[in-house]
């Protein structure tokens, strides 16, 4: 069944060590737009994050990707970039989910 689908690239580490960046994209494979599109991001455990692109905005620990229309077959990306505390150690999840209405 088609729909609206998003994925994530494997994170980048600075060459620094001391931001993570994360890039997204999100397709709607539906044969119509969607509309109302929102796709939420959250990264586990929480870590500042200091920068988003795309039609995005930060919102408590997590961000806030969305879109009044994406055309049939339309896809969209961002990037997510996050600062690793010092004190940082173990494994880092990113995950979302994406919502929408059929035009």
């Amino acid at each position: 069944m088609a729909e609206v689908e998003f994925s994530y690239d494997p994170p980048e580490i600075s060459e620094e060590g001391d931001t993570v960046t994360w890039t997204w994209r999100v397709v709607n494979n539906l044969p119509e737009a969607a509309e109302k599109v929102v796709l939420k991001h959250v990264i586990r455990p929480e870590i500042p994050i200091t920068s988003v692109t795309g039609p995005s905005e930060i919102v408590g620990q997590g961000v806030r990707s969305q879109w009044e229309t994406l055309a049939a077959g339309e896809t969209a990306e961002g990037q997510i970039i996050a600062k690793l505390p010092e004190d940082v150690s173990g494994s880092m999840q990113i995950s979302g989910r994406v919502t929408w209405k059929k035009s």
